[in-house]
């Protein structure tokens, strides 16, 4: 499973995984939309600091738990969510998709498809099948 280094923090990396040789994830993050510029800068910021801090001393605001019985995550940055998974030993976050939320529900579609992501790196993870790609 390839996955994309989006931050090394002090403490922990933050991480995304890979569709068909390109990173959904970064390639969100890094969108020149300048409609969106502000919440993309804010996610930056809250990724950054969360990779350097932990999730215990980051506000509880930007992120909360999307699906209790999957184990997914999301952050939160206004109509905006970035689906993630907690993952193994330093990585702290595995980022696999977003969405601009519509309702008051988490995206069904989204944590189905991180879902299956947590599946796919869980079994890369014992079969130590994980490759880091920091640049590209």
């Amino acid at each position: 499973m390839n996955l994309k280094l989006l931050y090394q923090g002090q403490k922990y990396k933050i991480v995304a995984t890979y569709e068909a040789n390109t990173c959904p994830i970064e390639d969100f993050l890094l969108s020149s939309d300048q409609s969106n510029q502000s919440y993309l800068t804010g996610f930056l910021q809250m990724l950054e600091h969360v990779a350097n801090n932990g999730f215990q001393e980051s506000p509880a605001s930007w992120f909360h738990e999307a699906s209790k019985q999957n184990s997914i995550y999301e952050f939160i940055k206004g109509p905006y969510r970035i689906f993630f998974f907690k993952g193994d030993a330093d990585t702290i976050a595995v980022c696999t998709t977003h969405i601009r939320k519509s309702g008051n529900k988490a995206d069904k579609a989204s944590v189905r498809y991180a879902s299956e992501k947590r599946k796919e790196y869980m079994s890369a993870i014992t079969q130590n099948a994980v490759k880091l790609i920091k640049e590209d």
